[in-house]
């Protein structure tokens, strides 16, 4: 049984499980496939799919545990793309990258939508842009796999009061 704080976020170790079960399923391209641009582009379908494979894995308040859950998924989703640009594209052409599928991708279609998608110059632009920004912030996140919501609770457990 996952734990949701009063945020509506897990707060326990059952929602690191469930955070990286959703990390795996992000990184499948049969339910989250990497030509996708954005996540509300995803087809309705795919998420009823891996909603109802999460529902099979896990048990939460599910009406206070979706939001969350499809948020999480979501940002697995966007770091895997945003690992698999930065890990495979700055050094290689594209008929370099076109040529070798990483492992972690299933499908060579996807691949090659991925690729063609990230040389285009309106992503080049964007990609330019977001990397100017990051450069100008003062704190970076440096807080590792465990969630703020379960950090909380434990600091709260520890002390013997509320945090916040």
């Amino acid at each position: 049984m996952v734990k949701l704080n009063g945020d509506e976020q897990g707060s326990d170790n059952g929602s690191n499980l469930l955070v990286k079960f959703l990390d795996r399923l992000s990184q499948k391209s049969v339910f989250c496939p990497t030509f996708i641009v954005r996540w509300d582009k995803m087809p309705k379908e795919k998420k009823q799919v891996m909603w109802k494979l999460i529902e099979e894995h896990f048990e939460f308040d599910y009406e206070a545990g979706v939001d969350w859950v499809m948020h999480s998924l979501r940002n697995r989703w966007r770091s895997f793309k945003y690992k698999l640009q930065n890990n495979f594209y700055p050094y290689k052409s594209k008929e370099d990258l076109l040529e070798k599928t990483p492992k972690n991708v299933d499908f060579v279609v996807d691949w090659t939508a991925f690729v063609h998608h990230c040389n285009e110059e309106k992503t080049k632009k964007q990609c330019a842009q977001n990397t100017k920004n990051r450069k100008k912030l003062k704190v970076s996140h440096v807080g590792g796999s465990k969630g703020n919501a379960r950090r909380g609770r434990q600091m709260e457990q520890t002390l013997g009061r509320p945090v916040c």
